[in-house]
């Protein structure tokens, strides 16, 4: 599950590099803080 995890990771990692406006930056950005282990309520 970890190396899974490390993988979705750095796919969301590139997308957030890629992202072209600053919704979409903060949406990868979210998702990024989720799969970290972020509180839903932190990142909210």
């Amino acid at each position: 599950m970890k190396m899974e995890n490390a993988q979705k990771l750095e796919e969301v990692k590139q997308a957030m590099k890629k992202a072209k406006d600053r919704r979409m930056y903060e949406r990868y950005q979210a998702l990024y803080l989720y799969l970290q282990g972020t509180r839903a309520e932190a990142i909210a």
